[in-house]
């Protein structure tokens, strides 16, 4: 059976046991608590913007609020929040990605349901006179064949394209790549894959990677030769858009259902989570390197909340100054309650990689559940959100000082 997206609000949250990792090498703040039912869940990676803080948060579609794109502003120590859109759905629902910024500085983001088609849509955020005005540029769905539910963050290129993934649609109804072209000023989409399973991917969740003109990198959380999910390469050939699927979890100690957007080193090699998998079945950190055309997986960590690690990593991996990798995890950890989620770095040393736990999240006031994952400041400081907890349980934006 098919587990649905976690941001599809933060409820039936499973409380894992946990018991003895490194000490805790960090201080965490909570910098701000949601306080509205709009503004409730956030969800998608924070995006530092002249010295601000955008992100997105999911809202709850049971009250109904269909979400919202936020600005924390630190006004003499104290982190202000503003709305720059809130949804009502017939505009979008459900925003699970974070936004991302133009030349020009406009705003791109998706949200995962509603506006025309109800499969979500591409939005603009564009700033006039101290206001922000929201244009949908693509609604998912209205063509047959279209992509649907995108939960994922966008890229885009020199030219202003933009890029990313549908999670539903296409030809198959298993998810989609896809690309959004200005052209007279109107956009339009190009199908730059459409998944079918059999051996292919199935269901995306994560952006994509891009590692050079014309070439990206993503993950589909199924599919795959054993079912348990995908790393694939899209790049141009002749120009013609072609995927080559180069990993497919076997559902062992390499993990399976990889949730969390890839990054890259300097050597070409490939860095992500799987949600589950590894000898407890709650997760790992993969490494993907190439040589002689063939690539090999490496498995760098396998989650173990019985000796209070974390648990069940959605988000995908930030390299910090240093070069080693901070990342989150969903549930474990052993600050009570038990399982609300972890920070962790991974070291290398001689070839090995040796985890700490930066933060383990308490729950109430603390924080709960980390999904979106973390950005640094020119600091090093880290930044990111919880989809529950603070003083309204609605959620909170926390920062961690190593």
């Amino acid at each position: 059976m098919k587990r649905l997206p976690i941001n599809r609000i933060a409820v039936g949250l499973v409380a894992l046991a946990a018991l003895a990792l490194p000490a805790m090498a960090a201080t965490e703040t909570v910098l701000y608590s949601f306080k509205s039912y709009n503004s409730a869940y956030p969800s998608g990676r924070l995006r530092f913007i002249n010295g601000s803080l955008y992100g997105s948060s999911v809202g709850d579609a049971q009250i109904p609020t269909y979400g919202q794109i936020f600005k924390l502003r630190n006004e003499g120590g104290s982190w202000k929040k503003s709305s720059l859109l809130t949804f009502d759905n017939s505009d979008g629902a459900m925003p699970a990605a974070g936004v991302i910024r133009d030349a020009n500085g406009v705003l791109y983001g998706t949200s995962s349901a509603g506006d025309a088609y109800n499969g979500g849509n591409v939005f603009a955020l564009v700033k006039s006179g101290g206001k922000w005005a929201h244009q949908t540029i693509w609604a998912f769905g209205g063509t047959s064949g279209d992509g649907a539910q995108p939960y994922s963050d966008l890229v885009i290129d020199k030219s202003g394209n933009l890029y990313g993934t549908t999670y539903g649609g296409g030809t198959y109804n298993l998810g989609t790549v896809f690309e959004l072209s200005k052209v007279n000023g109107v956009w339009t989409e190009t199908l730059l894959h459409s998944f079918r399973g059999n051996g292919d991917g199935v269901e995306p969740y994560a952006g994509l990677l891009m590692a050079g003109s014309g070439t990206f990198y993503g993950t589909t959380i199924y599919g795959g030769h054993y079912g348990n999910g995908t790393v694939f390469k899209l790049f141009q050939s002749r120009g013609a858009w072609k995927l080559k699927i180069i990993y497919s979890f076997t559902g062992g100690s390499d993990g399976y259902e990889p949730w969390g957007t890839l990054i890259k080193d300097k050597s070409g090699a490939l860095y992500g989570t799987t949600k589950f998998g590894g000898t407890t079945d709650e997760g790992t950190v993969f490494m993907l390197s190439r040589s002689a055309g063939k690539w090999t997986e490496t498995t760098l960590h396998e989650f173990d909340s019985f000796n209070e690690d974390g648990a069940n990593p959605i988000a995908g991996l930030r390299w910090s100054p240093s070069g080693s990798l901070y990342g989150t995890t969903s549930y474990g950890g052993h600050c009570g309650p038990p399982g609300t989620g972890t920070v962790f770095e991974l070291t290398q040393s001689g070839g090995v990689w040796t985890e700490t736990i930066l933060h383990c999240f308490a729950g109430n006031a603390d924080g709960s559940y980390p999904q979106g994952g973390i950005i640094l400041d020119k600091n090093g400081a880290l930044y990111g959100t919880t989809a529950l907890g603070g003083t309204d349980n609605l959620g909170t934006v926390w920062k961690i000082t190593p």
